[in-house]
């Protein structure tokens, strides 16, 4: 009697399981939200769609843009015993991420929390920003935005809210390049200010001082060179972010700082946790000789960063300025 009364029990429950289960599949369909544009290519897709799926856990993600990618693939073939293949793929990109309510992490923190669920395999830097203050600035006016808002940059989009403002093309006027070319003056003014304080100070007495200060140097420049060449003003300044972000636009920051010696990675790590170390602790010694390497580095920076700004001005003026010229009428 105890047989037939447990099996009639576990039927049920068993039964009341699967109803539950099926309606909560219909009620929550799987994550998985084929993603779309016209860069992603196997297995880069593969990529994306677990960071997606996992922002979408996480976040009310209203749509996501791509603005740039890299692959680093290892391909390992181990000849003891029996022949071993394998490949091993790993990805970098810059993400757009809009969202319907603002997000409580940094760039940092999110890539770090993205690097981690990914298993190390997907890098991503993030342009944060929520969409009712995407949808105020492209109705002002921003020329990033219809930089980046392309049909063949979308990854994702939740509704068509964006959809009337894709493929926008940017605006040009004298009082918009003005406000560019201040900000730039201000900004490598700066950069320059900071790196004749570093010359200047006693090395004896902090190099660590010296350090930040270069390494301020470093991001002023960076945020000089995001305003001119994307019009964007990074609310996060974090000098590997940055460096990240001008990579999109130019090489010079990749072979200045981001050699792979290990050398130039002791000293892309000095100059990017300056100011970590200066307000704890320096967990090794600097050395005079480091602290030199460190400005000669900064300054050969800032001189291709004025080199190549000061090009892109004069391209932004001449697009600016053009329109002032009087039409040109043909005469029969």
């Amino acid at each position: 009697m105890g047989e037939v009364v447990f099996q009639m029990v576990h039927n049920i429950s068993t039964g009341i399981f699967f109803t539950c289960q099926n309606l909560e599949k219909q009620r929550n369909p799987s994550r998985k939200i084929p993603i779309s544009g016209e860069n992603l290519q196997f297995p880069f897709e593969l990529a994306i769609q677990e960071v997606l799926d996992f922002l979408r856990s996480e976040f009310k993600v209203h749509s996501v843009f791509l603005i740039s990618k890299e692959q680093h693939s290892i391909f390992e073939v181990k000849n003891f015993q029996t022949t071993k293949k394998s490949q091993n793929h790993r990805f970098s990109c810059t993400l757009l991420l809009v969202t319907k309510k603002p997000v409580s992490l940094n760039p940092a923190e999110l890539m770090d929390r993205v690097f981690n669920h990914t298993e190390k395999r997907m890098k991503v830097y993030f342009i944060i920003d929520t969409i009712p203050k995407i949808l105020d600035k492209l109705n002002r006016g921003n020329n990033f935005l219809d930089r980046v808002l392309r049909k063949r940059n979308s990854i994702f989009q939740a509704d068509h809210e964006l959809y009337k403002f894709l493929d926008g093309e940017p605006t040009y006027y004298p009082q918009s390049w003005q406000q560019i070319n201040k900000r730039w003056k201000s900004r490598i003014g700066r950069a320059n200010y900071l790196l004749d304080l570093a010359y200047v100070i006693d090395l004896e007495e902090d190099l660590l001082a010296n350090l930040v200060l270069i390494q301020n140097a470093l991001v002023q420049t960076c945020i000089g060179m995001l305003n001119v060449f994307w019009e964007y003003q990074p609310s996060y300044t974090s000098l590997p972010y940055l460096i990240k972000l001008c990579c999109n636009f130019c090489d010079f920051p990749r072979n200045i700082l981001l050699n792979t010696s290990f050398e130039s990675q002791r000293m892309y790590y000095l100059l990017t946790h300056a100011q970590q170390h200066i307000n704890y602790t320096c967990p090794f010694k600097i050395s005079e000789k480091e602290t030199e390497k460190a400005y000669s580095l900064c300054n050969q920076f800032i001189t291709e960063a004025e080199n190549i700004t000061e090009r892109e001005l004069a391209y932004l003026k001449m697009k600016s300025f053009q329109r002032n010229k009087p039409f040109q009428y043909k005469t029969t």
